[in-house]
């Protein structure tokens, strides 16, 4: 009977040691097709260095908008300065992973491709993630992911 009374006073105490209602930050879902999207860039990593950078440590600011007409923005914030480029996506398949394709209206250093024209592809991992594909020609390998 006192084994019963020792288990029950410690649940019990157990139980008073919480400080109330504990608030559980739930994940937020986006679906692909929820506009408009935002992408910022969280990592990018180099296979030469084998180096990671995350969070405050990135060297820039970097981020896409998708909007629902079919139209982004991508725009890149360093030391102080924002360039911006815009342009019409579409979504593709091609060898069982989905992208988004990019055709920026201008050329510009900040396109990221492997091919002389002015598009660039990023993988869809998720709805919540994507990344660059430009790391198979020696840029580094980017992740973005929603906030928005």
């Amino acid at each position: 009977m006192k084994t019963y009374f020792y288990i029950i006073a410690i649940l019990i105490g157990f139980s008073s040691c919480s400080s109330g209602k504990e608030e559980k930050l739930e994940p937020v879902d986006f679906s692909i097709d929820q506009y408009p999207m935002e992408f910022v860039l969280t990592e990018f990593s180099t296979m030469m260095v084998d180096s990671q950078v995350t969070g405050e440590d990135l060297p820039y600011r970097e981020k896409y908008i998708f909007r629902e007409d079919l139209t982004f923005t991508k725009s890149r914030t360093e030391n102080g300065e924002t360039l911006q480029l815009e342009g019409e996506y579409s979504r593709v398949s091609m060898s069982d992973e989905n992208y988004f394709k990019l055709n920026y209206d201008l050329t510009n250093d900040l396109i990221e491709s492997c091919s002389s024209d002015d598009t660039e592809h990023l993988i869809i991992d998720s709805p919540m993630k994507i990344r660059g594909t430009a790391n198979a020609c020696d840029y580094p390998t980017k992740t973005y992911e929603r906030v928005k």
